[in-house]
């Protein structure tokens, strides 16, 4: 089973700060809930802010509904990580999208796959969710090589327990039970 975690504003949905209020989902995020749905993959929400505000956002933003469970500011640990201590437990290969780096903390704390996507700047960036889902799709199925072809990926790094990947927009750390990949 994959469990994927996601982190809600700044990953999944801009929030338009000259606007109050107003949502909209990342370029691709509606696309790659929907695949991953019908891959029957399970996804979660964790988000840092009140579950007021979390639930505002989901009906603003079309992804109302989109998730199995919806975790959010009470759910935050002592060191201000998301507490994903019960979801790591579990016999699912879990991956934590994210933008912060305290996102990478809590994926490494509970060791966990992570993925860091660019923290939101504006609504004309280029960066595409869909790419989030075809890097763990190739991780999942076993297809890393044509990923690694198809977007020409070179080793710049061996070390014991793990090898470090990079090209043109992602660098991807493989360990032999996780990975952690950073889109830049």
């Amino acid at each position: 089973m994959v469990f994927i975690i996601y982190d809600l504003l700044g990953t999944l949905v801009l929030q338009d700060c000259q606007i109050t209020q107003s949502f909209a989902p990342r370029r691709g995020a509606l696309d790659t809930l929907r695949a991953q749905r019908r891959l029957g993959w399970m996804s979660a929400l964790f988000a840092d802010d009140e579950r007021k505000l979390v639930e505002e956002v989901l009906l603003k933003s079309g992804l109302a509904g989109a998730f199995a469970e919806i975790h959010s500011g009470e759910e935050i640990d002592e060191e201000g990580l998301k507490n994903l201590s019960a979801l790591s437990k579990k016999n699912y290969w879990v991956i934590f999208v994210g933008d912060m780096t305290r996102d990478l903390r809590a994926a490494k704390k509970y060791g966990i796959s992570f993925v860091k996507v660019l923290p939101f700047t504006s609504r004309e960036e280029e960066f595409d969710f869909s790419e989030v889902h075809e890097l763990i799709d190739a991780i999942i199925s076993e297809k890393f090589g044509e990923y690694k072809e198809k977007h020409k990926l070179e080793k710049v790094y061996e070390a014991p327990e793990f090898i470090d990947f990079a090209g043109e927009h992602v660098r991807i750390r493989v360990y032999l039970d996780r990975f952690e990949a950073q889109f830049y």
